[in-house]
C-alpha cells in the first residue's frame, strides 16, 4: 500500500487519495461501514463495467488483506474482485504496469484470476463462501483450473448445503462462458438484450452477496442514492 500515490491514479471521480480509506473501512469489524466501502469502491472502481487506473492497484490491495486475513468480513471483499475482474472496458484502455504497457481490463482480469487458491481457502468457511464462489464462478481465463478447483471443493464439502453451493457454482462458470454467453473478448454482444439481461442478474447477485441479503430482495447495489452521493461530496469537503 505504501508504495502506491493514490493521488496519481484517476477512478471514475477523479484522483484516488480517498481509495485507502475506503480500503480500510471494506476491512473492518464494522458492517456498516464495511457495506458504504463496497458500494462506493464498486462505484469508483468500476462503474458501469469500466475499470480505472486505480482499480488493478485495489485488486491488490484486497488481494494482500485477504491473504492475511484482515478482512473482518471477507464476503464483500471477495465480491468487489468479482466486479473488478470482469471489466467490459477501461479507462485509459493501457496502462503503465510494472515497466511495460499492459491492456487494463486484461490486467485486471489476470491479477483477480491469479489467485485461485486464495478464493479455494475461502469455500470452507459459511461467511464467505457465496463470496468466493461468485469470484470463481465468473473466470473467464482459468477456466479449466476453476471448474477442477470446484470439483474438488464439492467433493470436500462438509455438508449437503455447501455441496450444492459449490455445484450451482460449477453451472454458473459454465454458463458464463458458453458460446456468446457472458461476454466474448471482444464483447460483440455486449447489446445483446439476452445477454445484458444475464450479465444484470450476475451483478445483483454480486451486490446481495456482499450485503448479506441472500434471501431479501435485491436493491440496486452499485448506484448511489442521492443522499449518499451528498454525504460524500460533504466529507470531501466539495461545494
Amino acid at each position: 500500500m505504501h508504495e502506491v500515490v493514490w493521488s496519481d491514479l484517476n477512478c471514475f471521480i477523479g484522483r484516488s487519495a480517498h481509495i485507502p480509506s475506503l480500503l480500510d473501512d471494506l476491512g473492518s469489524g464494522d458492517e456498516e461501514a464495511s457495506s458504504d466501502a463496497y458500494e462506493l469502491l464498486a462505484y469508483d472502481l468500476a462503474w458501469n463495467e469500466n475499470v480505472f487506473e486505480a482499480t488493478p492497484y485495489a485488486i491488490r490491495a484486497i488481494v494482500k488483506r485477504l491473504a492475511r486475513h484482515e478482512i473482518a468480513h471477507p464476503q464483500g471483499a471477495l465480491a468487489l474482485l468479482g466486479i473488478f475482474g470482469n471489466g467490459a472496458r477501461a479507462s485509459p484502455e493501457k496502462i503503465q504496469w510494472r515497466g511495460q504497457e499492459v491492456d487494463l481490463t486484461t490486467l485486471c482480469q489476470d491479477l483477480v484470476e491469479s489467485e485461485l487458491d486464495l478464493y479455494v481457502g475461502y469455500l470452507s468457511s459459511d461467511d464467505s463462501r457465496l463470496g468466493a464462489l461468485e469470484v470463481i464462478s465468473t473466470f473467464r481465463g482459468r477456466v479449466d483450473e476453476a471448474a477442477s478447483a470446484l470439483h474438488g471443493a464439492a467433493g470436500r464439502a462438509n455438508s449437503i448445503e455447501a455441496r450444492k453451493e459449490i455445484l450451482k457454482a460449477i453451472d454458473d462458470l459454465r454458463e458464463w462462458n458458453e458460446p456468446d454467453g457472458g461476454r466474448s473478448d471482444s464483447f460483440s454482444s455486449h447489446h445483446d438484450p439476452a445477454i445484458q439481461a444475464r450479465v444484470a442478474r450476475k451483478h445483483a447477485i454480486v451486490a446481495r452477496i456482499a450485503r448479506g441479503e441472500h434471501d431479501r430482495p435485491i436493491r440496486r447495489g452499485l448506484i448511489l442514492s442521492i443522499r449518499q452521493r451528498l454525504l460524500r461530496m460533504i466529507r470531501r469537503g466539495w461545494n
